[in-house]
């Protein structure tokens, strides 16, 4: 009766649960009273003690294994308030799931690494075959040094240690409990070979074992991922295995090389880091070689820029004279159509979280760990720009209630199954805190102000991505000042703003005149080529 009161009730609803009304037809009705009916059927069975396998798996017991605490907890809540049993240290929550019991448990990433101990860094050759052997983990509770086959702290020398043998205790364990293991590590080659090891580590124990994959951590996402379960993808798992052997390999010896050169054992390189720290040199070797750029500000107002000027000596003489004039001339205007950026990946959001938030390479990073975990944005680790229909569908959702007729889908294919960095939800900055304040939505971790200016940022970029190109007006001129002549365009007005609503990347600047003017202001700085 009140379609305002419904809406509301309908979007708490929708963030909540992932959840949309639906009409309820007859049929619809009609196939639930089916199901009941067979449901009532297998019951009188039981209760006339006629057990087949029909009547005994009603319920399955299926435990989920992920890599973090905190997507546990998040994805145990997601089926209600769970139980929680405490197994030699370790958290495990128990909930009803449909036709199953879930035990959802994290691992805490890898439980295996390469010994270090044998072979070639922990490889051993045997009949032209390169075999790797791994080992469980270990970690100082003192000092949080990560290390394997030691009984002591490398770092600390503390005997205060815990190993991974426990966790693999542990999965051992829930296994033989469980009819399915259900492994839901990440969705990349590192989150593959921790499914794996997982795999290798439950399979005796429990026959039916397999793989989740899903990119964001909400309701409807596992529910698809729980009806799609797969195999373990074993390509990415050997170029995990390759990659951290090179990691041995490369490190060590590059490293030793550094302790005998420079007498210092606090020294490292690696199979990234000494790459890049050679670029970096290379840059800084550029950036040493400046070329002059001079700002240039006329008495009507204007700024231009211009580099390397041919002359620039003479320019400043007569700028110091008040004797440099620039003219203006062959004025044009034409309208420009400007699209939105693509979503963010991972190197372009650690980009703009630098440039525009100041924030440090591996904070942003853990500020987007916290945020997938809680089920707010997409995968984090991606070099992919695709937007999903459910992606689509969410900016259509926030598009269409904010900012009517300007939704315009754009999948941005690109190659790979990752989705690019997205919210999960179509709401705001702003809205986000306030269903969190009131406890409508509910998540595993408290937010900082600073995962809500990632969040805001990593929102208007998407839903701007999704939304109608800008139009804007552009003048161009050329510019006369000591015989050199110089194109100038500016952005002077926007016409229609499109996505520029959400994401307002561009600046309008003061139309120009023609005629001739005097430089009232000029500085001179070497920039980098």
């Amino acid at each position: 009766d009140d379609e305002k009161a419904f809406h509301g009730l309908s979007k708490r609803i929708q963030l909540i649960t992932d959840e949309e009304f639906e009409e309820y037809t007859p049929e619809r009705a009609a196939e639930d009273l089916r199901r009941a009916d067979e449901d009532r059927g297998i019951i009188r069975k039981i209760r006339r003690g006629e057990f087949t396998a029909e009547t005994i798996d009603i319920v399955k017991s299926t435990l989920v294994v992920v890599e973090s605490p905190t997507k546990a907890k998040a994805i145990a809540y997601f089926f209600g308030r769970p139980a929680k049993r405490t197994i030699n240290g370790f958290t495990v929550y128990e909930v009803a799931g449909g036709q199953m019991i879930l035990n959802v448990v994290a691992s805490g990433g890898h439980i295996f690494d390469l010994t270090t101990e044998g072979g070639y860094h922990g490889v051993i050759k045997e009949n032209d075959l390169y075999i790797p052997v791994y080992t469980d983990i270990r970690r100082c509770n003192n000092c949080g040094e990560q290390f394997t086959d030691r009984d002591l702290c490398p770092e600390c020398g503390s005997s205060n240690i815990r190993s991974k043998k426990n966790v693999v205790d542990l999965l051992r364990k829930l296994s033989v409990e469980a009819n399915k293991v259900l492994i839901a590590t990440d969705p990349d080659a590192e989150g593959e070979k921790i499914g794996y090891d997982i795999y290798v580590v439950v399979k005796p124990y429990c026959k039916d074992v397999e793989r989740l994959e899903f990119h964001e951590v909400t309701r409807r996402a596992l529910r698809k991922a729980f009806s799609e379960p797969r195999n373990i993808k074993l390509p990415f798992v050997q170029a995990q295995i390759v990659r951290r052997i090179e990691d041995r390999w490369v490190g060590f010896e590059l490293s030793r090389k550094l302790w005998e050169n420079f007498k210092v054992t606090s020294l490292s390189a690696g199979r990234v880091q000494t790459p890049v720290l050679s670029w970096v040199i290379r840059r800084v070797e550029e950036l040493k070689r400046k070329i002059p750029a001079a700002e240039l500000h006329l008495d009507n107002g204007l700024s231009v820029r211009l580099v390397n000027p041919p002359n620039i000596e003479d320019l400043m003489r007569k700028f110091k004279e008040g004797e440099l004039n620039a003219t203006v001339e062959n004025i044009v205007f034409h309208e420009e159509t400007v699209y939105p950026q693509p979503p963010y990946t991972t190197d372009s959001m650690l980009k703009d979280a630098a440039q525009k938030l100041g924030f440090p390479v591996g904070y942003t990073m853990s500020l987007a760990q916290t945020l997938f975990e809680s089920g707010l944005i997409t995968y984090h680790r991606t070099d992919s720009t695709a937007v999903s229909t459910t992606g689509i569908d969410v900016a259509r959702r926030f598009i269409d209630e904010n900012y009517p007729g300007l939704f315009k889908p754009r999948e941005f294919r690109s190659e790979g199954a990752h989705e690019c960095i997205r919210p999960t939800k179509p709401l705001n900055a702003r809205q986000l805190r306030f269903y969190l304040s009131s406890g409508v939505l509910r998540i595993p971790q408290k937010l900082s102000a600073d995962h809500l200016k990632l969040y805001d940022m990593i929102f208007k970029r998407f839903i701007a991505s999704q939304m109608r190109e800008a139009k804007v007006m552009v003048q161009e001129f050329t510019l006369k000042i000591n015989g050199i002549e110089v194109k100038q365009n500016r952005i002077t007005k926007i016409l229609e703003e499109g996505f520029l609503n959400v994401n307002p990347i561009i600046t309008t600047k003061k139309e120009a005149a023609e005629g001739t003017y005097k430089v009232v202001h000029m500085k001179v700085r070497r920039e980098p080529t």
